[in-house]
């Protein structure tokens, strides 16, 4: 069985309608503040990596300014100065001052050169160094030099740059090595120098630029840090040449404002959104949802006949005032309708009721009297005085009373005394028992159900060969009062019990019995139930009819106690 569908509230029905709207909204209004938000992360990434690449270029100008000179070195090595391969000691020493001056007029011209210096392995170094270049950091540069002298054989012969760290300084260093001569010029330079433009731009953009060598050496310079959790852009690995990447990343402050704007939206929002609903919640409650439950709750309760609920026109809103003007009106017309309506059932359910039990009173009269003549031919007039007083006695139970309903005990006395009838008529071919009790002799029945069952009985289970036995059950089974009755006779067929299985009783055919189908439409319009009447086959053979007679509930604990 499919269940109930759940309905849902207009009040809650609103109440998502303006959830949803706003939440839409809402959506809406973030999801620009987004685009925005991205937009403006997207232009300074743009802008920041135009001013690094900018920088880069400058950087790169002066790498290549350095590289030029120290060609220009080796150059005029190759050409002026034979004597420092020579084994003659004066002329060594002749070029080596000579170089010495050429590299002081080198590093004068290029001022951004800390150290300018050309030397050959195990024979000779020339080193010059610019002002402010302490002694302990000159040495640790030879030193470096000369303990890393295989390292640049391995490297191109156009040069190759790297980051040098000696003493808690970092130097940009590029030499060039001539392998013919076994030759190496070359410069360093404090990076503050090297990078100074994109030094400024961390500086001036609250950024960190790491500058990366081929050989995993890297120096990282971070500027002014910034005092709150700002929004931060990268800037990719720039490539400077001669081995050298530059990357960097800087804090914008208005990214980190606009994604706290975004949350403030968010929750500004949600906020407006729960006042919006709770006063539009009321203004639609007092306007709209309340003259319509109203409306709803009076047409819930026309089930109730009894009275005629009015709804209280005083809804603000034209259209819904016109309704509960409207609905009052059909409500009038509708429960006089369904009153007159029940009025005229029930007539029709009365005359019913009457014309089934004027068809449940005894149909044997004519029988009975044809069984007095027969029983005066055959000389018995003590059985035709018993058999003429219990008639009697029958017929005063049967005028004496117009109630539709007696007692279960009447009823039974009447049943017994019908029986009796029978054993007159059938010497010695029918045989009864009863089994009650007197709490069950006060319910009430309809009138002439039993009779109609036991007259069932006889008509259908007498046997030519064969005593009738019939035995009649009661007792109380919950809120019910059972009654069984039970005879030895042929019992029903299979379509007779499928037939009044059924809650409604077809048209008749000629394998149903007239008497019971009235009894099942009796229980039926007595009690309004259609489970009351069960038939079944009886063991080991016969028929058994069960009849089951529902009590009000302060009557069966009365009568149960």
């Amino acid at each position: 069985m499919v269940g109930k569908e759940k309905k849902t509230s207009i009040s809650k029905v609103f109440t998502v309608f303006q959830i949803g709207s706003l939440l839409i909204l809402l959506l809406l209004i973030s999801a620009s503040y987004l685009i925005l938000y991205i937009a403006q992360r997207r232009s300074s990434e743009l802008e920041r990596t135009y001013q690094m690449r900018l920088a880069v270029e400058e950087i790169g100008e002066r790498m290549h300014t350095v590289e030029y000179q120290l060609k220009d070195v080796r150059k005029q090595i190759a050409e002026d100065y034979s004597g420092l391969w020579s084994k003659k000691d004066g002329e060594k020493c002749f070029d080596k001052l000579k170089l010495n001056r050429l590299l002081e007029s080198k590093l004068i011209q290029n001022s951004e050169m800390d150290f300018l210096f050309a030397f050959r392995p195990e024979d000779f170094m020339v080193f010059r160094t610019c002002d402010g270049i302490s002694i302990f950091e000159r040495l640790a540069m030879k030193d470096y030099l000369e303990k890393n002298a295989e390292i640049f054989r391995k490297l191109d012969s156009d040069g190759s740059c790297c980051i040098v760290s000696m003493g808690g300084k970092s130097y940009f260093l590029e030499c060039l090595y001539f392998a013919y001569a076994d030759l190496f010029v070359g410069a360093a330079s404090r990076q503050e120098k090297f990078l100074a433009e994109a030094i400024d731009l961390c500086d001036g953009s609250q950024g960190i630029c790491t500058l990366s060598d081929r050989f995993g050496q890297s120096y990282t310079y971070q500027g002014t840090e910034s005092q709150q959790n700002t929004g931060t852009i990268a800037v990719e690995a720039i490539d400077i040449g001669g081995g050298l990447t530059l990357k960097a990343e800087f804090d914008v402050s208005f990214l980190h404002l606009m994604q706290k704007n975004l949350i403030l939206t968010v929750l500004m929002g949600l906020i407006c959104c729960g006042v919006y609903i709770y006063f539009m919640n009321r203004l639609l409650h007092n306007r709209i949802i309340q003259p319509v439950q109203d409306v709803s709750e009076a047409l819930q309760d026309l089930g109730d006949l009894t009275q005629l609920r009015q709804i209280p026109e005083k809804a603000q809103v034209e259209e819904i005032h016109h309704l509960e003007t409207v609905v009052n009106t059909l409500l009038q017309n509708v429960v006089y309708s369904r009153m007159k309506l029940i009025s005229t059932e029930l007539q029709k359910k009365s005359q019913e009721l009457r014309m089934l039990r004027a068809q449940l009173r005894p149909h044997f009269f004519l029988n009975a009297i044809t069984t007095v003549s027969t029983m005066t031919y055959q000389n018995r007039g003590e059985e035709i005085r018993d058999y003429l007083v219990r008639l009697s006695s029958f017929l005063r139970y049967i005028m004496s009373s117009e109630d539709p309903m007696a007692p279960l005990g009447e009823e039974l006395s009447n049943l017994e005394n019908y029986f009796r009838l029978q054993e007159i008529r059938y010497p010695g071919r029918v045989v009864w028992f009863r089994e009650d009790s007197d709490q069950v002799s006060d319910f009430r029945i309809p009138r002439y159900l039993l009779l109609t069952v036991g007259e069932n009985a006889m008509k259908y289970g007498m046997r030519p060969d064969d005593i009738l036995q019939i035995l009649i059950q009661c007792r109380i089974e919950g809120d019910c009062v059972v009654i069984t009755i039970e005879d030895n006779g042929p019992g029903f067929t299979p379509e007779q019990l499928r037939w009044y299985d059924q809650p409604e009783l077809p048209d008749s055919t000629e394998e149903v019995h007239i008497g019971l189908s009235n009894i099942k439409r009796t229980l039926s319009l007595q009690y309004g139930r259609t489970d009351l009447l069960h038939l079944e086959q009886a063991v080991p053979s016969g028929a058994k009819i069960e009849i089951r007679i529902p009590m009000e509930q302060g009557e069966s604990t009365e009568k149960a106690r």
